[in-house]
């Protein structure tokens, strides 16, 4: 069986579990595993497989045992399922915090420390930040570089994480320095989850912005306008192509001094009609 433990979407898991328990066995069926399971509809699995039907409380534990899943196994079960069937960013955020805590310490080791990177605003920008800023073992000195400021503990915490995940590294001298290394965002429901919890974190910090900072150094401007689909599907590509200009500005830029966050917000203000 497919190690439950590697995934973070349990419909991947069970087709993968259907894909190889039936390459063994010949009788495998959808219908053997109902049985199994001890329900009657012999399409039920295929229909939640495809997304098509949720797990339920009742068969999350018929599913489970079935499976014969150990009591470690069982509880990362539900917590994945509940995840991925989750409504509310706090929900899926206790969720997955509970399938981190499930998981064999060995588990979903770069999956914790991504997280962590994406929960917290201050990661990245200490890894922009050390572009340029000389940082060695003054924790209290960078910690107050941010703006918000951190504590101590937080920047030490910060450099031990991107240290681990290979994102800096000390040179000869000891001075932590940016590597090339780009955290990926993980698989589906992994990365809608840390992309909202960092775009929260930034919007927060945006909304501060107003009053901590005066204009000359930040630019927060908003529009409100009606759009067709087709605006829309040219804006979100206008959008696209800005960042990239952005991206590519800063690479280039060779006399940089400051740590900046840019985001971009559309959204409707109205029900959006159904698209002809």
């Amino acid at each position: 069986m497919p190690n439950l433990f590697d995934y973070t979407d349990y419909r991947k898991f069970l087709q993968d579990y259907q894909k190889e328990e039936h390459a063994k066995n010949s009788y495998f069926s959808h219908r053997y595993f109902a049985q199994k399971a001890g329900f009657s509809s012999s399409g039920l699995l295929a229909n939640i497989m495809k997304g098509r039907r949720n797990l339920t409380d009742a068969l999350i534990g018929k599913f489970s045992r079935a499976l014969k899943f150990d009591k470690k196994e069982g509880i990362y079960f539900e917590s994945l399922v509940r995840f991925n069937q989750a409504a509310s960013i706090e929900d899926r955020n206790k969720y997955y915090s509970r399938m981190l805590q499930a998981a064999p310490l060995k588990a979903l080791t770069i999956s914790r420390e991504r997280h962590e990177f994406y929960a917290r605003w201050w990661y990245s920008a200490i890894r922009e930040l050390l572009n340029y800023y000389r940082f060695k073992d003054d924790y209290r000195a960078l910690a107050r570089q941010l703006d918000p400021p951190i504590s101590s503990d937080q920047a030490r915490d910060a450099i031990s994480t991107l240290e681990r995940l290979g994102m800096i590294k000390r040179d000869a001298a000891g001075y932590c320095r940016q590597t090339a290394t780009i955290i990926t965002t993980g698989e589906r429901h992994e990365r809608s989850l840390n992309v909202t919890n960092f775009q929260i974190a930034a919007m927060e910090l945006a909304k501060e912005s107003l009053q901590r900072h005066s204009n000359a150094v930040r630019d927060i401007s908003t529009l409100t306008l009606t759009l067709s689909p087709a605006s829309v599907r040219k804006a979100r590509a206008e959008i696209a192509a800005i960042q990239k200009k952005l991206l590519t500005m800063a690479e280039e830029d060779r006399d940089v001094d400051a740590v900046y966050q840019f985001n971009v917000q559309m959204f409707p203000l109205t029900k959006i009609e159904k698209e002809k």
